[in-house]
This record gives structure tokens, C-alpha cells and sequence, in this order.
């Protein structure tokens, strides 16, 4: 089952809260309302978009990072610790003791919307015990999150795949900062496939 998900609306270009118009009529005589009807009915149905070009993601610095609350002291994940593997990021958490990525979204977000995330993980193993953290946010919102126990060894958690839809209740324009979280102890491996936006004609 989806969750829903509630993020702040967009600004208007003053900085004050966007209005919904309430009609009236353009300089041709025509009610407004029609003519936004009409101009509707034209376009094209929307089809599901990628939100995300995994060779995209930038590094974020403490400053900006969401969840920060997270972060070590010393963050130490190179080349070799997250990188494009197939259709997917993979991060080793072996050479990455702490992930914090983002990237403009690259499509339009609509209320009604479905936002799907697949993604996996491998065995996960640990001397100590511990728990990983793999969140994705949108704006300065947690969009989707898991956290998981992992034992200490020789206890493990096997692979898991991942394939969840958030329902989206406000329009969030293509441009809006999504950012990609994780930390565990161990070393693990953890794979994002693709974070697609899916309209309500094309679920």
C-alpha cells in the first residue's frame, strides 16, 4: 500500500502563498474557465517520467544536507564507494561510511501523482549490531525512508528488494531538489534502480 505524502506547496513569484484563479473573462469576451477547460482537454495524456539521471547526483555538503542530524564528523565516500552500476547507483558502504547525494528532479510532480521507488539491497552483515538508514527526500521533506536492524554476526539480513508508490498531494515542479541518504554499519551493499513519477492515467 502507497503512503501519501504531503509537501509544501511553491511560493508565488512575490514569495507569497500561489493562488487558484476564480474565473472571470479574457480580453476576447470568453470565460477563462473555459478556455483553460479547452486548452486541457488538448494536451496529450501524461505518461509516467524518471525523476532521476543517476549520473547526475552531486555531492552535498553538511550545510545542506536534510538530515544532517545523521551525518558523522568525518565523511569519507569516494568514486569507489557510490557509483552507476547497470540501471542502478550502487553504494558500497564499504568505501562510503556515509551517503548524502541530490539532483534537480527532472519532471513535473502532480497532485493525484504516484511516486515509485525501486530499489534492493544485498546480504547485509555487521560485527556489531546496528541499523541502516536509506531515505530519499524531496525538498527539504522526507519522501521515503527504511530503517533496518542488522544483527550482529555471523546474524545477517538477506537481500531485499524494494518496490513502493507514494501518492503525492501537492504539485511539485520539475527542478525541486531530491536527495538520496544512507548509512549503515557494515559493509554492505545498496542499489536505487529509478524513482519515476507515475500520473493517474498512466497507473
Amino acid at each position: 500500500m502507497g503512503a501519501v505524502v504531503t509537501l509544501l506547496g511553491c511560493p508565488g513569484a512575490d514569495g507569497s502563498p500561489s493562488s487558484a484563479s476564480t474565473g472571470g473573462t479574457d480580453s476576447s469576451g470568453v470565460g477563462t474557465d473555459e478556455t483553460a477547460a479547452d486548452e486541457t482537454a488538448a494536451l496529450p495524456p501524461r505518461t509516467a517520467a524518471t525523476l532521476v539521471d543517476h549520473t547526475m547526483w552531486t555531492i552535498v555538503e553538511a550545510d545542506d544536507d536534510p538530515l544532517a542530524e545523521h551525518r558523522p564528523v568525518d565523511v569519507d565516500c569516494g568514486v569507489t564507494g557510490a557509483y552507476v552500476e547497470g540501471l542502478g547507483l550502487e553504494i558500497d558502504t564499504g568505501a562510503c561510511n556515509y551517503l548524502s547525494r541530490q539532483q534537480p528532479t527532472l519532471a513535473d510532480i502532480r497532485a493525484g501523482d504516484m511516486i515509485e521507488v525501486s530499489a534492493f539491497h544485498e546480504t547485509l552483515a555487521s560485527i556489531e549490531p546496528g541499523q541502516a538508514h536509506w531515505a530519499i527526500t524531496l525538498g527539504s521533506s522526507v519522501l521515503w525512508q527504511k530503517f533496518i536492524v542488522i544483527p550482529a554476526s555471523p546474524g545477517v539480513v538477506d537481500a531485499t528488494p524494494f518496490d513502493d508508490a507514494i501518492a503525492i498531494d501537492v504539485d511539485i515542479p520539475a527542478g525541486t531538489p531530491i536527495g538520496l541518504h544512507l548509512h549503515n554499519h557494515g559493509y554492505n551493499t545498496w542499489t536505487l534502480l529509478h524513482v519515476d513519477v507515475v500520473p493517474p492515467e498512466a497507473q
